[in-house]
């Protein structure tokens, strides 16, 4: 006996039923061939640098990252691009991939993806405070069907491709953004590239209500940083954390306590598990004593981010921590290697230094002595834009370079903006690094109308011959009026000799 056909609506049905169930086994067979891949293969080591040979590295958090209220080459991952090209020219490309409101979490589920795409050699991590409102990628709003997607090397292969083709290309820079509100901010928000409308990201939480609970943030921005500590070594990148700039400072108004608190979360982090940390707190507390207006290094007395003088602090220390100018720093007493052997002293040279000037009528440099309150040092007078290149000489074992750095008191009652005072060395293959950058204006900080000591260790450099090169720049609003700055006694000594 025939088998009558099936009805033509069953037919469909069935049909359709049919090739789910072979798009289902197909995309089963392929998620369990990319696992079984992973298994065997293992975690791929990235490359450590760009198509262009350089070294990425990724500035990832939220506004305070972005530089919220400035353009991009005034936040400090811009900043630091600049640090580090003068320090290792052609090393290192930073990106900013920061976004206002981003919380830890949505940091921790994107960063494979970024690895994938970018193949950095390191990850700056600053992020945690919008942990209070938004609930967007967390453990209380992520169901298990979400993380299980997570799991899937399917889903994260079609997650990268997507990625590949609507995020910002790596050379462009951050995008300019819109922030949009749906409910009037209440549940949710949508932050938009300007340019394309592309939705970059979208935040969960009352922007305006932030309740969470101290202990709740803190367990999740610990646990968002594990679970980046455990990729990111998997995966061959140097994981730095950085912390927020702002805090309660002493003798004034008690705000910011909830970066406080992320900032000891962070440094817990770092302690534990041996992650490296960029801490910002202690200069931005000497920078800002109790009598100076928060205005000189934050956008406004309220704000919590940083202006453009504030974010050149972030940069050079995230510089330092990244590729130290300086191996060794300290404080000397006046004089006090002048009696320890093998002392060179870089001014009885001034005669035979090539100096460099900008407007030759306008810009001094010379020899003198300098009296800054009742300390009294030889001195190198440089007004910026200047470049003073000392001849060459041999660098032994235990070498440390020694100076101090001031402006003349006779300025810090008139206008400007400071100073950026500079060390550069040019090896034996003619090749120039900056050793030392340190912004200073005492014309607004009180706290640093002094002679600032400093030392660096050129442990590297023994057996060679190289040239110093002394330099100052104008501050941020890139005026040098009355830009009277001063190097006191610059000289090389071997750190054992006496």
């Amino acid at each position: 006996m025939n088998a009558r056909p099936l009805p033509h609506p069953k037919r469909v049905a069935f049909g359709a039923l049919l090739c789910g169930l072979i798009v289902v086994a197909t995309l089963g067979l392929f998620e369990l061939a990319l696992q079984v891949a992973a298994f065997f293969v293992g975690p791929r080591a990235l490359a450590a640098s760009a198509p262009g040979g350089e070294e990425i590295i990724l500035c990832l958090g939220d506004s305070n990252t972005y530089g919220v209220f400035y353009p991009q080459e005034k936040a400090y991952p811009a900043q630091l691009q600049t640090i580090l090209d003068r320090r290792a020219p052609g090393r290192y490309k930073t990106l900013n991939l920061g976004l206002p409101g981003m919380n830890s979490s949505q940091v921790a589920t994107r960063l494979e993806d970024w690895i994938d795409r970018y193949h950095p050699r390191i990850a700056v991590v600053s992020v945690g405070v919008n942990n209070y409102w938004n609930l967007a990628d967390t453990a209380a709003r992520r169901a298990g069907g979400a993380r299980l997607l997570d799991r899937s090397r399917l889903f994260r292969l079609v997650r990268l491709l997507v990625t590949e083709a609507t995020r910002v290309p790596a050379d462009t820079g951050r995008p300019e953004i819109e922030w949009i509100l749906p409910d009037g901010g209440v549940t949710h928000n949508l932050t938009l590239d300007a340019d394309t409308g592309e939705v970059l990201i979208e935040h969960r939480g009352n922007w305006k209500v932030w309740n969470r609970g101290d202990s709740e943030v803190a367990a999740e921005l610990y646990a968002d940083l594990s679970s980046m500590a455990e990729l990111t070594a998997r995966r061959g990148v140097a994981l730095f954390v950085m912390t927020y700039a702002a805090s309660p400072l002493p003798g004034r108004e008690p705000r910011f306590s909830r970066e406080q608190k992320v900032n000891e979360t962070m440094r817990r982090f770092s302690r534990e598990h041996g992650v490296a940390l960029v801490d910002l707190q202690g200069r931005f507390q000497e920078l800002l004593p109790p009598e100076q207006p928060r205005s000189l290094l934050f956008a406004s007395e309220r704000e919590s981010h940083a202006n453009p003088v504030g974010y050149r602090e972030v940069a050079v220390l995230a510089a330092d921590a990244i590729h130290p100018a300086a191996g060794v720093k300290g404080t000397l007493a006046p004089g006090a290697t002048d009696a320890r052997r093998g002392v060179y002293f870089f001014l009885d040279h001034f005669e035979e230094a090539v100096v460099e000037r900008q407007q030759v009528d306008y810009e001094q440099v010379d020899r003198r002595r300098i009296r800054i309150g009742d300390d009294e040092r030889r001195a190198l007078f440089q007004h910026p834009t200047t470049a003073v290149a000392f001849p060459e000489v041999a660098i032994g074992e235990g070498a440390i370079l020694e100076f101090a750095i001031a402006t003349h008191q006779d300025a810090w009652d008139k206008p400007g903006d400071g100073v950026v005072f500079i060390v550069d060395v040019v090896d034996q293959e003619g090749q120039r690094a900056e050793r030392y950058s340190r912004y200073l204006d005492p014309k607004h900080w009180p706290n640093v109308r002094r002679w600032l000591d400093e030392r660096l260790d050129l442990g590297d450099l023994a057996g060679q011959k190289v040239s110093f090169v002394f330099r100052t720049q104008p501050g941020p609003e890139e005026n040098s009026f009355f830009d009277w700055s001063v190097w006191g006694e610059p000289r090389l000594v071997a750190e054992t000799a006496q």
